[in-house]
């Protein structure tokens, strides 16, 4: 495998990335944990290699993740520094399936609305993972997650823990993304706890994004 990358990159391809497909070794460049999302954030470039359904082979009775169990995994992936890479099989006749056609279009709206917490985001150190609250982070701005069930109600208090060791500017500005509302909050020296009473608790759908504006 060495000398073959080590041939293609002085020959004409100098830019060229190499998967490790647990083959590891100097001239990988990204990691690819396959139907698997690590526990903890990696340092270095990966992304989860996904299937829409239950496997990479198409099948007439396979079982498609909904829209919010895509986002959830999404959220949860880009929020630990990854990408993810989502695998959709064609049907025999070269037709993508339609009922998973369809859960991918719900994704895609639901990223309409919150993409921008999305792309181009990176890991937020100092903002504490757990299983409600995800955190990203782009420049000066923090977005913070909060996931729910299908059908669930909007809490009316979200904690969004802080490492003030880590992290030593206050928060000065919170909206919702979905709308650009502003998004009430207290802080102390563990973090922040938005107060989501006045917004509408049956709007958001898989996910809301809250934008955390930092001061100087």
């Amino acid at each position: 495998m060495g000398e073959i990358i080590k041939e293609i990159r002085s020959a004409s391809q100098p830019d060229l990335l190499v998967a490790d497909r647990t083959v590891g070794g100097e001239y990988e460049n990204i990691l690819t944990p396959e139907q698997t999302i690590p526990a903890k954030p990696i340092r270095v470039p990966w992304e989860s290699c996904l299937t829409l359904g239950d496997s990479f082979s198409f099948h007439y009775t396979d079982n498609y993740k909904s829209a919010g169990t895509l986002v959830h995994i999404l959220i949860d992936i880009v929020s630990k520094g990854g990408n993810l890479a989502l695998n959709i099989t064609p049907q025999p006749d070269g037709e993508l399936p339609a009922r998973g056609l369809l859960e991918l279009r719900r994704m895609g709206r639901w990223l309409s609305v919150n993409g921008e917490g999305i792309y181009g985001t990176r890991i937020a150190k100092g903002f504490t993972a757990n299983r409600e609250v995800k955190c990203t982070r782009k420049g000066n701005t923090v977005y913070a997650f909060n996931l729910y069930d299908d059908f669930a109600r909007l809490p009316r208090n979200i904690p969004v823990d802080i490492d003030r060791t880590v992290v030593d500017k206050a928060v000065c500005k919170v909206t919702l993304l979905r709308n650009g509302e502003d998004v009430p909050f207290t802080q102390d020296n563990k973090g922040i706890m938005l107060k989501t009473s006045e917004l509408d608790p049956y709007g958001p759908e898989y996910a809301d994004c809250y934008v955390l504006k930092f001061g100087d």
